[in-house]
Order: C-alpha cells, then sequence, then structure tokens
C-alpha cells in the first residue's frame, strides 16, 4: 500500500518536472528571438543601470540637477533617549499626582469661590492651591474633564460650581 503511493508520488513528480523543461524550453525559445516574430520578455531586454539612493544623488549633483528631496524622517534624527517603543507613554509615578488629588483640588477651589469659575480660571485656582503641573494646557484638558464627570459639579453659562448639597 505504501509502496504504491510513493510510486505515484514519483510518477506525478516526473511528469511536473517534464511539464516544467517544456515551459523552459519555450521561455529559452523566447528570449533567443528563435524566429518566432515574438519579442523577448522584459528579464532579457536591456534595462537601465540602477545605483543606489546616495549615488544617484551625487550624480544629479554633478550633472548640474538639484538633489531630489527625500521624504520622511532622515534616519537618526532622534536622540538615544527617544529611541523607546512608540505608544502611550506613562510619567513615571514619582512624577505623576496621586488618585484623586486633582478631584479634590478642584472642589477646594470651586469651595472658596464666590460665584462659579470658568476652566481657565479653575485651573489657575488649583495652580495655587498647589496641584503639581509642568504643562497647563494639559492640565486644563484634565481639569475640563474631571469636572465633566464629577457629579457634584453642575455646569452652569458662567462656568463651573459646585451642586448646593441639601
Amino acid at each position: 500500500m505504501a509502496s504504491t503511493n510513493i510510486t505515484e508520488s514519483i510518477q506525478r513528480l516526473q511528469d511536473e518536472r517534464d511539464t516544467l523543461d517544456d515551459i523552459l524550453e519555450k521561455l529559452r525559445a523566447m528570449a533567443s528571438g528563435n524566429g518566432t516574430g515574438e519579442r523577448a520578455p522584459r528579464a532579457a531586454q536591456a534595462t537601465p543601470r540602477t545605483f543606489p539612493a546616495p549615488q544617484r544623488a551625487a550624480m544629479s549633483q554633478e550633472a548640474g540637477q538639484a538633489a531630489p528631496k527625500r521624504r520622511g524622517r532622515p534616519p537618526n534624527a532622534l536622540p538615544a533617549a527617544s529611541a523607546a517603543p512608540t505608544g502611550l507613554q506613562k510619567a513615571p509615578t514619582s512624577q505623576r499626582a496621586p488618585k484623586g488629588l486633582l478631584k479634590e483640588t478642584i472642589h477646594k477651589a470651586l469651595k472658596g469661590a464666590k460665584g462659579p469659575l470658568t476652566p481657565a480660571v479653575l485651573m489657575r485656582e488649583c495652580i495655587k492651591l498647589g496641584y503639581p503641573t509642568t504643562n497647563p494646557k494639559s492640565l486644563y484638558t484634565a481639569v475640563f474633564i474631571a469636572a465633566k464627570k464629577d457629579p457634584a459639579i453642575k455646569k452652569t453659562k458662567d462656568g463651573l460650581s459646585l451642586k448646593s448639597s441639601k
């Protein structure tokens, strides 16, 4: 049983080899232009010589042409320190504020206010109350989002204020 499978496989492989040999003969005949009137395949035609990109740029400068502009960031443009994997990177915990500190600071600022505060004024009040930040733009966004999520804070046309507790 196994020997018949092997002999069948050998026979199939020999048939495929014969087919491939026929195809190769036809391709060689086409490449040599064997009087058939057909063009040689593109691979057999003379192709212009190509150079790597730096040599091409140097050759065009020698010929008096401007070097072609390369697209994208040049290699090794980033310093080695920023070669970390891309994606969202969290700051080290020593540089981040403790969880819940922003919410507490917003509540303190709104309690001390005489009326509603705009998010920009609220951000400045949070900084005055000692909330640690390195970038006021990101703090503005954080303040606005935290105030929007907090159910104890209401948003009015005049700004943000604490809901009255009864």
